[in-house]
């Protein structure tokens, strides 16, 4: 059976299957998103409640991802602290921590300090990192290891025509999941390991956020809203 010619002839397939909407109700992707230093393939955010929830901030910027990723990693802080955490001057802080709160993601403590809305979708997002290769499959096992800077979950999708001396002990041993793609189909080889949030950079904040908030000129799509699937990773 002949595979692809070209990555690009996968890169639809591994994005309309459906079981990358995982445990989420709503999904965002796009491709090649810069982040990091690194540009993935493909990357999903996975929303695990309705979007209307927060109504997000007026927009959504590296400074922004700063603020919530102290908040996320640190618990609630002081504007002093945030400051601290993301090397900046409270003063210039300050304007974020109030567009967060004024966008409903982030709240004041009775006791002046600054945390994150329970409900926030910041804190119910999974990232989904994908790298797409005809048949290197070192080569994009070590792609994926460096998307864990800022994703949940990552993997690669191989041509599975050309997979056939793709060692599966390697994925599993680093977590990393492994696809097949061919004609209409993609099969899960090996699944990926999950990564908790607040083990990840503030890029992942800066991915959700401009996924969920970012203005209108950014690529990402809405893809799907699911239930959990019995085909969802776990």
């Amino acid at each position: 059976m002949a595979g692809f010619a070209r990555e690009a002839q996968m890169k639809g397939l591994v994005i309309d299957s459906h079981q990358w909407c995982t445990e989420s109700r709503l999904i965002y992707a796009r491709h090649e998103v810069p982040v990091g230093g690194q540009i993935p393939d493909i990357v999903f955010v996975g929303v695990g409640g309705e979007p209307t929830l927060d109504a997000g901030p007026r927009r959504w910027t590296l400074k922004h991802s700063g603020v919530a990723w102290a908040l996320r990693v640190g618990g609630p802080l002081y504007v002093a602290e945030i400051a601290d955490a993301v090397c900046e001057r409270s003063e210039r802080v300050l304007p974020i921590v109030e567009d967060l709160i004024d966008g409903n993601v982030a709240r004041a403590t009775p006791g002046g300090k600054v945390a994150l809305r329970r409900n926030t979708h910041l804190l119910r997002s999974e990232v989904i990192a994908i790298e797409l290769k005809l048949a290197r499959w070192r080569d994009a096992l070590a792609q994926a290891l460096s998307y864990r800077l800022f994703a949940n979950r990552v993997l690669v999708a191989l041509d599975r025509t050309r997979a056939t001396s793709v060692d599966l002990q390697a994925f599993r041993s680093e977590g990393v999941g492994l696809v097949l793609v061919g004609p209409g189909k993609v099969e899960t080889a090996v699944p990926p390991k999950r990564m908790k949030s607040n083990s990840l950079g503030l890029e992942h904040d800066y991915v959700v956020g401009s996924a969920l908030w970012g203005n209108g000129h950014t690529l990402w799509k809405r893809r799907c809203m699911a239930k959990a699937s019995a085909q969802a990773w776990t």
